[in-house]
């Protein structure tokens, strides 16, 4: 997972290639959410994340509203959740800064 965050923005992030580890067929059925924390991890926003339709490559999307009071230049975490058709879990975790758009 990399990607950028842009404040006052309305921002998708993705997660992509997510497979059953036991069958290795791509999940199209996970509940999936996504997390925001500052860096001193207190949540600053939260979504859940929706298979993208039609995907044959377990492709899910989240957004983060332009409404999430991020400070451009400030580090922040994100924390994707994954829960498996089969109830496997996975957790992907990306700091990143928050940025504007010139």
């Amino acid at each position: 997972m990399s990607f950028n965050i842009y404040v006052d923005n309305d921002n998708l992030v993705w997660l992509r290639n997510l497979r059953d580890e036991v069958t290795g067929d791509f999940d199209s059925g996970a509940a999936a959410s996504l997390l925001i924390n500052t860096a001193s991890d207190t949540l600053v926003g939260s979504a859940a994340m929706t298979f993208k339709p039609g995907s044959t490559t377990g492709e899910y999307y989240g957004g983060v509203d332009d409404a999430v009071a991020l400070l451009e230049g400030q580090i922040y975490t994100a924390v994707v959740t994954a829960v498996g058709s089969a109830g496997q879990k996975g957790v992907w975790t990306e700091i990143f800064t928050a940025q504007r758009r010139n």
